[in-house]
């Protein structure tokens, strides 16, 4: 596989902000013979950053409205095929002010996360691998250091697809690992891991 790296410069773009939340999409084609591969997304420019004690986007300070979010879909419903229950939770969270979300136990779903770009949400998200060593350092497993490694291993696996599926996402400001368990090593396995993003 080979890889292309190509610049592209936005004139006079818009920045994204919860009152205003301003999308792009952007295409990229690739033909061989007859065939051809393409992919499309959308993204938003913003400046999001924790400073002097203050959450800050695109240079100004920004106080947090929201709650705790955990999805709570008819029985049989893992995600609903109906845009419209997937669209109606993020409308009530709207209405009611909100411009935050935290999503415990694990990453929601790609097409909410959609729904949370369009209408200006930010979401605090969670990744299934912050619980798998929150069990490890609570229960006393019969040999924890055989679960130590995979466990470990896991972590990193979930910090690393959350990132690759989601980067493009504008919304996901807050990546959460400290849900449950022994947040020093979470935190070094974190930095370590992400770093390699950057």
């Amino acid at each position: 596989s080979n890889m292309v790296e190509v610049e592209i410069q936005v004139p006079e773009y818009k920045l994204w902000c919860p009152d205003d939340p301003m999308l792009y999409r952007i295409t990229a084609s690739v033909q061989s013979h007859a065939s051809i591969d393409e992919n499309s997304v959308r993204f938003g420019f913003r400046d999001f950053r924790f400073e002097n004690g203050y959450f800050r986007l695109n240079g100004k300070r920004i106080f947090l409205k929201g709650s705790n979010f955990s999805t709570h879909y008819p029985v049989g419903y893992t995600v609903p095929l109906d845009e419209d229950m997937l669209r109606r939770d993020v409308v009530n969270m709207k209405a009611l002010g909100f411009n935050f979300v935290r999503i415990p136990f694990g990453c929601p779903n790609p097409r909410v996360l959609d729904i949370y770009d369009e209408l200006g949400i930010l979401v605090q998200q969670e990744h299934y691998g912050c619980w798998q060593l929150g069990y490890y350092g609570r229960y006393k497993f019969p040999k924890p250091d055989n679960l130590k490694d995979l466990l470990i291993n896991r972590f990193e696996n979930s910090i690393r697809g959350i990132i690759m599926r989601d980067r493009n996402h504008l919304l996901t400001k807050i990546l959460f690992v400290l849900d449950f368990g022994i947040f020093g090593l979470k935190m070094a396995i974190f930095d370590s891991t992400v770093k390699g993003f950057f």
